[in-house]
């Protein structure tokens, strides 16, 4: 019994993990929603396997930050441009 409830449960993990919202909307044309933070500008969007990198401008600094929305929304990086 205990080998059917681990091959169930790596099963769900598998359908949890595969079909992201970045992974759909870049292989399968689904939509992902982005939203910016107050006064910033969008400048570009690109992407890096299935994750996606956002360019911004803060509009008052003029400071930019190229933001990384992963997948699974783990371990997102940032880098900041002055």
């Amino acid at each position: 019994m205990k080998k059917y409830k681990l091959i169930l449960l790596i099963a769900v993990f598998a359908c949890v993990t595969s079909c992201t919202d970045n992974k759909s909307a870049r292989s399968y044309g689904g939509t992902e929603e982005i939203s910016l933070k107050t006064n910033e500008k969008l400048l570009g969007i690109t992407w890096k396997d299935t994750d996606m990198w956002v360019l911004t401008q803060d509009t008052l600094t003029k400071v930019c930050y190229f933001r990384e929305k992963s997948s699974l929304g783990i371990l997102e990086g940032e880098i900041i441009i002055k």
